[in-house]
């Protein structure tokens, strides 16, 4: 009977290669770097649309009924959302340049969605405007909001 021989590395143990070895385990790591990272991404990408979809059902439920009620929830949502985005590291300051599809792109700036929802409740509070324009104002709003993490 034969026993066969087991290949030996460097180390005296069997499927160790010495030195070489180490590279792999960095270029796992990475990989799984990259596919948390990916996975947070996508997680947070799934977060946002479904806040931007509550923002429209109640931007509806406001044009609706215009009260300070709705007001106050439609703000809050919009608040929650830019939170969201700020606290993910999307870029929420004004730049302008090229994204990676070369396409001229201008971020958004907090600022100025705050400001559309200053517009947004000095009309609600005027009462003079109707339902189509507060509507516009609210889509207006929802399209800065998209901007920002698209």
């Amino acid at each position: 009977m034969k026993i066969s021989d087991l290949r030996r590395g460097p180390g005296g143990l069997p499927g160790i290669d010495g030195p070489g070895r180490e590279k792999d385990g960095e270029a796992r790591r990475a990989d799984f770097n990259e596919q948390l990272i990916k996975a947070q991404t996508t997680e947070t990408r799934k977060q946002l649309d479904k806040l931007i979809k509550d923002i429209e059902v109640q931007g509806q439920r406001l044009a609706n009924h215009r009260t300070l009620v709705e007001l106050k929830r439609y703000k809050e949502m919009v608040r929650n959302f830019l939170r969201e985005v700020v606290s993910s590291g999307y870029q929420v300051r004004e730049e302008t340049g090229w994204d990676r599809r070369g396409r001229y792109k201008v971020h958004v700036l907090v600022d100025k969605v705050n400001a559309k929802l200053e517009e947004l409740t000095e009309e609600i509070l005027q009462k003079e405007k109707s339902q189509v324009e507060i509507l516009a104002r609210v889509d207006e709003i929802r399209g800065l909001l998209v901007d920002m993490y698209t």
